[in-house]
């Protein structure tokens, strides 16, 4: 339910996939066909360094003009200040990598997944947001916790 709330109050950014509904564990989105990794990166697209100290000449895996790399860097920056610059408040998200971005049929680049996110509660007596604690590696969710109880 959290990530169909957040994509909603998000939905004005042009850098976040649309929903159009949601219930429960079901939504219906925007349909972003194109997935930004296979465009930048072949395979994982994790190097072994071993195997780059062997190289004398590090150079791209893929065909993208420096142009085209800045403006999908651009895009990505501008998804996560959507996030950052949201008007209503705070959105925690440590979910962000490569797999989490797509693109539509205009090759515009967008976010869409945002089952790891969390608004989180205000704390009126402290006007401070509560802190929250989660384990090191983003998608290990089942050790978070919260430190605040909320009137």
């Amino acid at each position: 339910p959290m990530e169909g709330l957040i994509m909603e109050r998000l939905t004005s950014s042009p850098y976040i996939t649309d929903i159009y509904g949601f219930c429960g564990a079901t939504s219906m989105l925007e349909l972003m066909p194109q997935e930004v990794n296979e465009r930048i990166q072949d395979g994982s697209g994790r190097a072994n360094q071993t195997l780059l100290d062997q190289l004398d000449n590090v150079y791209p895996i893929n065909e993208l003009f420096p142009l085209e790399k800045a403006t999908i860097a651009l895009e990505m920056a501008e998804v996560l200040a959507a996030l950052h610059g949201f008007r209503d408040g705070v959105i925690l998200h440590g979910d962000n990598h490569i797999d989490q971005f797509l693109a539509n049929s205009e090759n515009s680049l967008k976010r869409g997944d945002f089952n790891l996110a969390t608004i989180p509660e205000w704390n009126d007596e402290k006007g401070e947001y509560c802190k929250r604690e989660r384990e090191p590696w983003a998608y290990q969710v089942s050790g978070a916790h919260i430190h605040c109880v909320v009137q």
